[in-house]
């Protein structure tokens, strides 16, 4: 299992050969507000144009921190 699976910046020609971000990926971060945030991909759809990146659909799931009292 890879644990840091994207690069520090990811160009347009990782996103248009598909070594970036596949379908059936999942990607987790810790948003600003200190939640946790799971998105999975479901589907990678070329353009068909040769210059433009992928259109991605997914499912995110978030879980929020309790409420501090």
């Amino acid at each position: 299992m890879d644990t840091a699976p994207l690069p520090h910046e990811l160009s347009n020609s990782l996103l248009i050969k598909g070594e970036a971000i596949a379908k059936d990926g999942v990607l987790c971060t810790v948003t600003s507000e200190g939640n946790l945030a799971m998105l999975q991909i479901t589907e990678v759809k070329p353009t068909g144009l040769p210059y433009d990146p992928p259109g991605y659909s997914g499912n995110l799931t978030l879980w929020k921190q309790p409420a501090k009292s």
